[in-house]
C-alpha cells in the first residue's frame, strides 16, 4: 500500500475523498458471501466437544453462543488461517 498525502487548499476534501473510497473498496470486498468452509473431521470434533471459547476461555452459554468465527473474505474459521 502505497503512502498518501494530502495538502492544499482542500486538505480536508480531499483525506474525505480517499477516506470514503477506502471504505467503499472495503465494502465491496466484503459485501460478497463468502460461505465458511466444511472444517476437517477433527476440527470438526474438536468444535463439538468445546464448551469454553478458545480465546477468552469464558464458557460457551444461551447467551453466549458457539459460532465458527471465519474471515470473510477467505471463508475459513480463523484459527485455521494459522495453518494455510
Amino acid at each position: 500500500m502505497d503512502l498518501i498525502t494530502c495538502s492544499g487548499p482542500d486538505v480536508i476534501r480531499n483525506f474525505f475523498k480517499i477516506i470514503f473510497d477506502e471504505a467503499n473498496t472495503i465494502y465491496q470486498i466484503l459485501s460478497h458471501e463468502v460461505l465458511v468452509k466444511p472444517l476437517t473431521a477433527s476440527k470438526q470434533a474438536d468444535f463439538d466437544c468445546a464448551t469454553v471459547c478458545h480465546n477468552c476461555k469464558v464458557d460457551f452459554t444461551q447467551s453466549n453462543p458457539k459460532t465458527r468465527h471465519h474471515d470473510h473474505v477467505l471463508g475459513v474459521c480463523l484459527f485455521d488461517l494459522l495453518q494455510m
